[in-house]
């Protein structure tokens, strides 16, 4: 997918449509919306099999997840409530109030979440994954 400002990038054609729609609107609002990754190969989630490699794709494999500002908003684990013991495992870190940061109340979060997705940041549990949106929620 190309839009204006943003490097080029691969989504799932069945998400094309929402995907392009809530980003123009973001980008036309003037949200700071830096950089965008969707379709990753190789990136995995779900259980550790014996040999401690994960035994299902995540959505990004299929294209199907958006990750916004991947490089001012971290995934981080250890993280039932963000604060300094959270630990930083793939993107940049999490600094509220920065540009490009996202938060819940942020305009690229309700953009998102107008046009039907969830966000990672709100995920329950240990993991708190500040860039990531799907319609599924992770």
């Amino acid at each position: 997918m190309e839009l204006d400002g943003i490097k080029p990038f691969y989504v799932c054609r069945k998400l094309s449509t929402a995907v392009r729609t809530a980003l123009e609107k973001l980008l036309a609002a003037g949200e700071p919306v830096l950089e965008v990754e969707a379709y990753r190969p190789g990136r995995t989630k779900n259980p550790l099999g014996r040999d401690g490699d994960r035994l299902g794709f995540s959505n990004h494999a299929y294209g199907a997840a958006v990750d916004i500002n991947r490089s001012r908003n971290g995934l981080y684990d250890k993280c039932p409530k963000f604060g300094p013991g959270c630990r930083l495992i793939q993107g940049g870190p999490w600094r509220s109030g920065t540009k490009g940061a996202l938060t819940r109340d942020c305009g690229i979060v309700s953009g998102m979440k107008k046009a039907g997705f969830k966000w990672g940041g709100e995920i329950e549990g240990a993991q708190k994954d500040f860039m990531h949106f799907s319609l599924g929620g992770y």
